[in-house]
């Protein structure tokens, strides 16, 4: 009976003294779990950014693999586009700001071809979708592809972070025929970070500053491309 009573009384003292140690064995053991970037020089690709566009893209591309998925989508934008927003930090920050209240008005009922149509006053050009194309990071660019990948005609997504800035698209129409190869015609609306100059450096950057950090990710890079660049490894 001792014993019952004295397990009682010290349960809650108990208790609370190792609430807190739980929860931050739980925090650190979430901070080591999850899977660290893709270092280029200064910059950090983080995984689940990668992931989750792979995660997308294999809904149309079910029969390629992994690391293929990855490895285009990282030479197809996703690395450039990293360098990009990281060297124009303002102007990216400004170009997102214009990119959500569009697609705030758009989430509010507003439609996309309104927008659109407004969008493409303001820059003096006539609103044209991109040509019909096939739905691969090649033709599209890394994150548009990926979004394209599960989305239906008539569908709209964004702000979506690309090579050329931020991007609100509208997937218009899908051929028929295979997901992976059957050509998409799609509606962009671009707003632009930096110029033709600022784009073609921050493809520089990404193709010769040190890479390091998450293995997998490098792994899946080319052999030519990370020859030279990572420290330590076989690739030197």
């Amino acid at each position: 009976m001792l014993r019952t009573l004295s397990l009682r009384t010290h349960l809650p003292l108990s208790f609370g003294l190792l609430a807190p140690l739980f929860v931050l064995f739980s925090l650190f053991a979430f901070s080591c779990s999850r899977p660290e970037p893709l270092q280029a020089g200064p910059v950090a690709i983080p995984f689940e950014q990668v992931e989750t566009a792979y995660e997308s893209m294999r809904k149309s591309f079910e029969v390629e693999g992994k690391d293929t998925i990855r490895r285009h989508l990282l030479m197809e934008g996703l690395g450039q586009g990293a360098f990009l927003h990281h060297n124009l930090a303002e102007q990216s920050a400004k170009a997102k700001a214009a990119a959500d209240a569009v697609a705030k008005r758009l989430k509010g009922g507003a439609a996309f071809y309104d927008e659109l149509g407004q969008w493409a006053v303001e820059r003096g050009i006539t609103p044209e979708p991109d040509a019909t194309v096939q739905p691969s990071p090649s033709a599209l660019g890394a994150a548009v592809a990926a979004a394209v990948a599960s989305m239906e005609a008539g569908d709209w997504t964004g702000p979506l972070k690309t090579r050329f800035g931020w991007e609100i698209i509208s997937l218009f129409e899908r051929v028929d025929g295979p997901r992976n190869r059957a050509q998409v015609t799609v509606y962009r609306m671009q707003f632009q970070v930096g110029t033709p100059a600022d784009r073609q450096q921050a493809l520089a950057d990404w193709s010769t500053l040190p890479l390091s950090g998450n293995q997998e990710l490098i792994d899946c890079l080319s052999l030519d491309f990370r020859t030279n660049r990572v420290a330590g490894s076989e690739s030197k």
